[in-house]
């Protein structure tokens, strides 16, 4: 009960901070998107061509959706596993080396979950960089699996291997 308990309100966390400055993910999202050649957008310019509301109504439901899910995740797999470590180990509490490694097998298996849903979360951000691209959730999801198949949504994971570490080093 105590890793739904770690889970939710992790999760509740993020959403929240993710409102706060989901503007500013946008653009930054939106000026590392830019192709080669084409001219450089201020922060400013960016923000004044997107519509605050319609940001937040048709782009923050994914990204709100792909952080909190993932941290939901993270912190009940993290729970989990590290309670199996204590039984495992017969121990009440686990040292910084063995914390250091549940958080980064808690990563690891979290990367399942979080790949496809970073993957579309990214998109929709970016949403109608070409002239056909898919911008809703459902059509990008629908556009990745026929072009790609279902190897399409783990696009980048081999690089979580590595980046698996972060979360275990911050939590």
């Amino acid at each position: 009960m105590n890793e739904l308990v770690d889970a939710s309100s992790a999760a509740v966390g993020q959403v929240v901070g993710t409102f706060a400055t989901f503007p500013l993910d946008v653009i930054k999202t939106k000026l590392q998107a830019l192709k080669v050649g084409e001219k450089a957008k201020s922060s400013f310019q960016v923000l004044r061509e997107e519509n605050l509301l319609r940001m937040y109504l048709s782009k923050f439901p994914t990204k709100a959706l792909q952080q909190g899910s993932s941290r939901f995740t993270y912190y009940f797999i993290y729970s989990f596993v590290r309670r199996v470590f204590r039984r495992m180990l017969r121990r009440k509490e686990l040292g910084t080396l063995m914390n250091l490694l549940v958080g980064y097998l808690a990563g690891l298996i979290n990367v399942v979950f979080l790949c496809p849903m970073e993957r579309v979360s990214t998109r929709v951000m970016v949403g109608g960089r070409e002239e056909k691209s898919p911008t809703s959730s459902v059509s990008i999801v629908r556009s990745i699996y026929e072009r790609e198949g279902i190897y399409g949504f783990y696009a980048g994971w081999t690089s979580t291997f590595y980046t698996a570490t972060n979360p275990a080093i911050q939590n």
